[in-house]
């Protein structure tokens, strides 16, 4: 036998019992064994060894303040059913507790059930300890302290956070400045530095001023609760080294050092994201804490150590959100808290929070400022330095926008942190969206510009029935895109200009790289944006229908170079024409305030010589060049390529169209054109010879081969097509939906609703019919008047009414188009869309058809009140009643050239329900004689007749009243036009 002495030391550092008992020494005997036993005695020995520790389950969380730890007496708490021990945090608060007496809050089941506490823990606080039973009180500021807790025992305890004990902020700093060159924490420091750890001593203490505005803004003027003027920062190599630097610093008590509170954002994020170990330890020498902040090399932004490109990022951002103080708990309050959001995001990347795949990602999109333009916030548009430095919202926008602009990473993770600012890029990419939107919806389009043809142009005009081959021409989208200039007008009447624009918008997009220097296209449709109410704006307005922002406007006109592609003004020069402001479109469109090009195209026989010098080439041409470019018809070569492509996508798209159409080669189609003589001069037109090669095999079957038609057959043939195929379109919706309806009347229903609208365009001067969609909600707002100031009050009053006027004309407006867009109507559907809520006719001749449609029969529809036959006096008498109700008398057709045309094409034309259509022309012309109020109408009915070529050879006109009426190279020989009104 033998004595076997087991020596069990537990050696507990700062845990306290207050009987005080610190190492306790276990003794046991073991009687001798024999031989026999001893190979046993092995065994046990190894199995003790291999024997698992039981893990002890605890509930709750150890947070900085007084821990209690006891047991819930719930029965419906999981945790009392299982006589689990559990941690309940009472902060820092001064508490007085017996333990088997005593109720507190279980985090579990959140009842007050937690009682026979078994040990208190003092965690990262100063804090003072007492109990009834004669022990020693204690009073510790170590930053983690146990303690055993009695039955039946009284204790207090308080904890408060700890703070540094300086008389005055002099007094704080000259401490910490002893305490960094203390024996003390050089030994420390000593020690980290034989495990290869860095350890970064400042030169100085941190800046009184900076001091002063820490304390200001964090501490509410209280400088002991700074405690970072002395401070250390810890580098390690990898997290092994950190790990070894924590451990060393926690056992600073060998350095008559007290660990005093120990914050681990390592593995937990901090609200910064910071990914630091922080430890203070006191020095009692000096009573003041110091920091100690530990970290990896490759996560510090400390000069001279880090990696980080700019390093000073985070920090200076983190400075200005420390000192912003919002002045409102709305929009400020959001911003500060996204500025926020953007610095942890910034430490997420350098202390890689995220790993390095995903940073990778991120990288990828990065693009330099000179590559992309940053655009400088609009708030800081026109500000001062000083209205920026005092006002925080706009000194966080400054500080992005210098940073993006003036600093160009070349790491990964700089990259990272840089990427992705609202750019010129961002800007290009909407309108390319909007571009590509556009394309979707409008299909026709689409589908020419895929048979588009180059198109030929000169400097000026060309002459019908010269020869176009002994002329030299230049290729008109080269021209426009080497040409140094910063105004064009192209003019020329179906020219195809409108594709043409298109195509040039297409190609410079394809062109398009993200560059300053490069022109950013904007195709403008004047008839869908003009506004006589708001010319100005015309630019805004058409950039707003592209998704842009009016916020972001004046940063782009400083940063970008523009393009303004403006189709069709045309179209709208009637309405502009008739204002008083300047003529001169540029200045009319404000065009100055835009760094751009400018390309404007137009009809000609629109514009007369002088309305071109004065309206689109301006009086002053030493301050802007202009020129202009007239397009020129087809030549043969043009109109075969088009015709092969033509043949080539129908051939493509044999699907969508019947009765052997998509079986038509190129020859056929050319030889078929070589059938009809009158079709040969008509496809010099691109957008003619597009319509033509549409219907060719249509008017075959009607016609016949070598028959004559007019451009106006052709029209009421592709019209008639495009009907049907919509017409079919919505049967094949109503089927589906098991509703029978009548296929001739949803055709006429159709042919009515476009006559109707074409005519209403007419009217109107405009293209465009606008769908109301919830636009008339504001109407009651935009008339309200906000409570004025009484020296402003004219103003607000001259505001008030232009705001009314304008409100009056948009409400008028919407009217308009009100019937043709009401309830559930599919007839919208037989039109372009052009926007949200905008459509038009297929083209502009599409709509002038059906107004002289609408036109014509409303003339020719009017019968006799009697059944019985009227001599040419009776008939005559009774028309002359109705001519003042004829939509031909509502307004001149002068600036309508299409609409005259196609009247007058119907006046030969050989059905017999347009036989009477001459002949009325004439008696409307006969009733002006009476009746003044007739006079439009008699205006418009001579111009047709002059237009169409009729002899008005000795008539009797005398008296009549045309005024305005066309009598260019009229036939009127011998025709008395004594006391006729003819004033032009």
């Amino acid at each position: 036998m033998y004595i076997c002495i087991c020596i069990y030391a537990y050696v507990c550092i700062h845990i306290y019992h207050l009987h005080i008992t610190c190492i306790t020494y276990k003794y046991c005997q073991k009687p001798k064994q024999g031989r026999g036993s001893k190979k046993i005695d092995e065994i046990e020995q190894k199995s003790e060894k291999l024997k698992k520790e039981e893990e002890k389950a605890e509930i709750g969380e150890i947070k900085p303040g007084i821990n209690l730890q006891g047991y819930c007496i719930n029965e419906d708490c999981l945790a009392a059913k299982v006589k689990l021990l559990v941690w309940v945090n009472i902060g820092f608060e001064e508490i007085s507790f017996v333990s088997d007496k005593t109720l507190y809050i279980c985090p579990d089941c959140g009842k007050s059930a937690v009682t026979a506490i078994v040990k208190a823990t003092i965690f990262n606080s100063e804090h003072f300890i007492s109990s009834s039973d004669n022990s020693a009180p204690v009073k510790d500021n170590h930053y983690q302290c146990f303690y055993s807790i009695k039955p039946g025992v009284s204790y207090e305890i308080k904890a408060k956070k700890i703070r540094q004990h300086a008389m005055n902020l002099e007094d704080l700093i000259t401490r910490s400045e002893n305490a960094m060159m203390s024996k003390e924490i050089i030994n420390l420091v000593a020690e980290l530095q034989k495990y290869l750890i860095t350890v970064v001593k400042p030169p100085k203490v941190k800046d009184r001023a900076r001091l002063l505005e820490k304390i200001q803004y964090d501490y509410n003027g209280d400088y002991n609760q700074v405690f970072d003027v002395g401070r250390f920062t810890i580098l390690c190599d990898n997290a092994t080294k950190l790990q070894t630097a924590v451990a060393v610093m926690k056992k600073a008590g060998k350095f008559n050092l007290v660990v005093s509170e120990d914050k681990d954002f390592f593995e937990k994020q901090s609200k910064t994201h910071h990914r630091i170990h922080n430890i203070k330890l006191y020095v009692p020498k000096h009573d003041v804490y110091v920091e100690m902040q530990a970290t990896l090399k490759n996560f510090t932004t400390l000069e001279g150590y880090t990696i980080i490109e700019n390093p000073n990022l985070s920090h200076s951002l983190y400075e200005l959100l420390r000192t912003w103080k919002p002045k409102n708990s709305g929009a400020e309050e959001e911003l500060k808290q996204a500025s926020a959001e953007v610095l942890t995001k910034i430490n997420d990347i350098i202390c890689e929070w995220i790993d390095d795949k995903t940073i990778q990602k991120i990288t990828d999109r990065y693009k330099a400022h000179s590559d992309i333009v940053v655009l400088k916030p609009p708030q800081l548009s026109k500000k001062t330095e000083t209205e920026i430095n005092s006002n925080m919202p706009l000194k966080m926008a400054k500080f992005t926008y210098d940073q993006l602009c003036n600093f160009t990473p070349e790491k990964i993770k700089g990259k990272a942190i840089y990427v992705n600012p609202a750019s010129c890029a961002d800007f290009t990419l909407l309108l390319q969206e909007a571009r590509k939107l556009e394309m979707k919806e409008d299909i026709t389009l689409t589908q020419a510009l895929e048979t588009y043809i180059p198109l030929q142009a000169n400097n000026y005009p060309h002459i019908d029935g010269d020869d176009k081959q002994k002329h030299e021409t230049f290729d008109c989208h080269q021209q426009k895109t080497k040409k140094k200039v910063n105004n064009n007008k192209n003019k020329k009447k179906r020219s195809g200009k409108s594709i043409f624009c298109r195509h040039l918008e297409e190609t410079l997009w394809n062109n398009y790289t993200s560059n300053a220097k490069k022109l950013v296209p904007v195709y403008i449709s004047f008839p869908k944006v003009y506004n006589k109410q708001n010319e100005q704006d015309i630019i805004s307005q058409a950039l707003q229908g592209k998704n842009i922002s009016k916020e972001i406007m004046d940063v782009i006109r400083e940063k970008v170079t523009f393009i303004f592609i403006m189709d069709g003004f045309d179209e709208i020069f009637d309405v502009y024409s008739k204002s008083d402001n300047d003529k001169y479109f540029y200045d009319r469109f404000n065009l100055s305030q835009w760094d751009a090009k400018v390309i404007v195209t137009c009809r000609s026989g629109v514009l007369n010589e002088d309305d071109i010098k004065t309206v689109l080439m301006g009086e002053d041409q030493n301050q802007i060049i202009t020129s202009i470019m007239y397009l020129w018809p087809f030549t043969k070569q043009q109109m075969h390529n088009y015709i092969e492509k033509f043949a080539k996508m129908k051939s493509k798209n044999k699907k969508d169209y019947t009765d052997g159409d998509s079986d038509w080669t190129p020859d056929r189609y050319e030889e078929t054109l070589n059938n009809y003589p009158k079709l040969k001069k008509m496809v010099e037109e691109p957008f003619l010879l597009q319509l033509i090669l549409n219907v060719l095999p249509a008017l075959v079957k009607r016609y016949g081969v070598g028959s004559k038609i007019s451009r106006t057959k052709i029209y009421e043939v592709f019209n008639e097509q495009w009907i049907d195929v919509h017409v079919q379109n919505i049967i094949l919706k109503l089927t589906e939906l098991r509703i029978q309806i009548n296929i001739q009347k949803i055709k006429a229903t159709l042919e009515k609703y476009c006559l109707d609208l074409a005519f209403d365009m007419f009217i109107q001067r405009n293209q465009v019919a606008i769908e109301a969609d919830f636009q008339n909600q504001n109407d009651e707002i935009w008339g309200k008047l906000d409570p004025s100031i009484e020296k402003e009050s004219k103003s607000v009053m001259v505001e008030s009414i232009e705001l009314k006027t304008r409100k009056e004309t948009i409400s008028k407006t919407q009217d308009i188009w009100e019937k043709y867009f009401s309830g559930d109507s599919i007839a919208k559907y037989v039109l372009r869309r052009t926007g949200d809520n905008k459509y038009q006719f297929l083209h502009k001749s599409c709509q002038e058809y059906y107004a002289a449609q609408k036109i014509i029969f409303d003339i020719i529809s009017w019968r006799p009140i009697a059944n019985l036959d009227l001599n040419n006096q009776g008939f005559q008498q009774q028309f002359e009643t109705h001519v003042p109700d004829l939509l031909i008398n509502i307004k001149l057709l002068n600036e309508e050239q299409g609409i005259i045309k196609f009247i007058s094409e119907r006046i030969h034309d050989t059905d017999p329900i347009f036989s009477n259509l001459k002949s009325r022309l004439f008696r409307i012309i006969e009733a002006s004689k009476k009746n003044e109020k007739v006079s439009v109408a008699a205006a418009n009915a001579i111009t047709i007749l002059n237009s169409a070529n009729v002899n008005m050879h000795y008539r009797d006109w005398s008296g009549i009243k045309i005024p305005h009426a066309t009598l260019d190279n009229a036939f009127l020989e011998g025709t008395d036009f004594q006391n006729a009104n003819l004033d032009y």
